[in-house]
């Protein structure tokens, strides 16, 4: 028999406020914290993809390209995840014409983790 464990993450009462762009599922909810299925994002996949967009506003073909990132769901997942967040916009000029840029709080979070080598 094939059991599948949910594994829940126990986040403090007011996580969900802040942080609701990573839950997927919320299972319990008492005074002190929350019990939640939490959505997985690779850090460097968004840094990435911010990075990509950095240097100029790409088509999506292209920034999947640049990016880096292997499977096609996976840049899906990541660049819904920046776009829900306000760290890149979207833009469409056409029916296939879809353009992504970096907002200024895009710009910030990519120079947070930016290192300087001497």
């Amino acid at each position: 028999m094939n059991a599948t464990h949910k594994r829940y993450n126990h986040i403090p009462a007011n996580f969900e406020d802040y942080f609701g762009a990573f839950i997927t599922k919320i299972h319990y909810k008492n005074y002190f914290h929350t019990a939640i299925l939490a959505k997985e994002y690779k850090l460097v996949n968004i840094l990435k993809i911010l990075y990509a967009l950095s240097c100029e506003t790409l088509r999506f073909s292209r920034l999947y390209e640049k990016s880096g990132i292997r499977y096609k769901r996976s840049f899906l997942n990541h660049i819904g995840f920046i776009l829900q967040t306000g760290l890149a916009t979207r833009k469409q000029h056409s029916k296939n014409q879809v353009y992504y840029s970096i907002t200024d709080k895009g710009k910030m979070l990519l120079d947070i983790f930016k290192e300087t080598r001497k």
